[in-house]
């Protein structure tokens, strides 16, 4: 995982329809309202500049693609942010007591233990970008789903989100149907076009 302050994430999701200022400007907004989650800092420039994960890179290019389309409502902006940006309880993996117990055995010995799933990425959009990478950039066929439902006896409705993997299906429990709610309308997102850019924007700026 690569950090970068927040002028070259703005540079990676600029684009054609979307200038670097413009694109400054927009990252700005999603961290001041939380869309980005803020975990690093600097600890080299004196000043504790804020940095970014490749997650949260794709996090704000997704988001700057919804924005585009333009009509959504903050509560939609929150559902896609937050299902991008934190796990949910029971989707990571979990280690046991006796793997515990050797990963501390291991440490103590200065001989690092390696389990599979134990090294979880910060997010979700991390572990996408991930596993596209490693994947030797084939396309892994991830969407993204934002539902909208609203009570049968009328009244507000809400809104989901949900990260599909192709043919794995979708990530943890994917969407739900709250009870006594009816579907309205879904949004249909490619993920792996914004992937694709948003890699090659950040290659380019460590090359």
């Amino acid at each position: 995982m690569s950090n970068f302050p927040a002028v070259q994430a703005a540079q990676a999701i600029s684009g054609p329809n979307l200038p670097p200022d413009a694109a400054r400007l927009r990252f700005k907004n999603m961290v001041a309202k939380h869309y980005i989650v803020t975990r690093e800092r600097s600890a080299t420039d004196g000043r504790g500049t804020l940095l970014f994960s490749e997650g949260d890179i794709l996090t704000a290019a997704i988001l700057s693609e919804l924005m585009d389309l333009g009509g959504l409502s903050r509560e939609a902006m929150q559902a896609v942010a937050s299902r991008l940006q934190a796990w949910v309880v029971g989707e990571t993996p979990t280690i046991d007591s006796d793997t515990i117990k050797a990963l501390q055995a291991a440490a103590d010995a200065g001989k690092p233990l390696e389990v599979p799933g134990y090294n979880v990425p910060e997010s979700p959009a991390l572990w996408m970008y991930q596993t596209f990478t490693e994947g030797k950039y084939a396309p892994p066929g991830f969407t993204l789903r934002l539902s909208w439902q609203k009570p049968v006896a009328g009244g507000n409705g809400f809104c989901t989100a949900a990260i599909s993997h192709g043919d794995f299906g979708e990530l943890g429990a994917g969407l739900f149907m709250a009870p006594d709610h009816v579907p309205v309308a879904d949004l249909i997102l490619p993920i792996d076009p914004i992937l694709l850019t948003v890699h090659a924007r950040l290659e380019a700026l460590v090359a």
